[in-house]
């Protein structure tokens, strides 16, 4: 299981939920604080989606993925769609795309897919509104960000993985996506 460091932090007792409603214990497998990656793994978990780099996505429909808000929300996956906007996030950082996708705490970590559904990136954050308005005196609107796939894939790597490369079927892939997510919880829900 791919998903942001910062979503771990320093926890070490990681689950997981699939679409089943079973639960996993997961172990660390291997943390990237550079960029912001986490490779969990679980003996019972054994489908996943594959990882597509594609150089050409600005301007291209994407779908991210999440849990924002489960005590809230509920516990079903949210979806948001949305386009590359940016092959590039803060400062022109060439890890990132800026995607104008609405995310939230709870979307981080999850996939950023393709309408294929292919994961194209991971979810990371989202600009600082308060921040952004403090220093152009304009509110942002959809400024968010996905990690890039090679990065994601160079982290599989240090664990002597390899992402999934098959294709997914056409006919539904927004279902296919949803049935292959899972929930993680690092810490206790508020």
């Amino acid at each position: 299981i791919l998903t942001n460091a910062h979503v771990i932090g320093e926890y070490k007792f990681i689950i997981a939920r699939d679409s089943n409603g079973t639960f996993y214990d997961l172990d660390i497998s291997h943390i990237d604080k550079a960029n912001d990656l986490a490779i969990l793994q679980a003996a019972k978990i054994t489908t996943g989606l594959p990882i597509v780099i594609d150089d050409d996505l600005k301007g291209a429909k994407v779908y991210a993925i999440g849990y924002p808000q489960p005590s809230i929300q509920g516990g079903e996956s949210k979806i948001t769609d949305g386009i590359v906007s940016s092959m590039s996030g803060l400062r022109n950082d060439p890890r990132w795309y800026q995607i104008t996708n609405p995310i939230q705490a709870g979307n981080s970590g999850g996939p950023l897919v393709n309408e294929a559904g292919s994961v194209v990136g991971v979810v990371v954050a989202t600009i600082n509104a308060a921040k952004f308005l403090s220093i152009t005196g304009d509110v942002p609107q959809n400024v968010n960000f996905a990690i890039k796939p090679e990065f994601a894939i160079s982290a599989m790597a240090q664990v002597g993985l390899k992402p999934l490369t098959t294709t997914v079927p056409k006919k539904n892939p927004l279902k296919y996506v949803d049935e292959n997510t899972v929930l993680i919880f690092s810490r206790p829900e508020p």
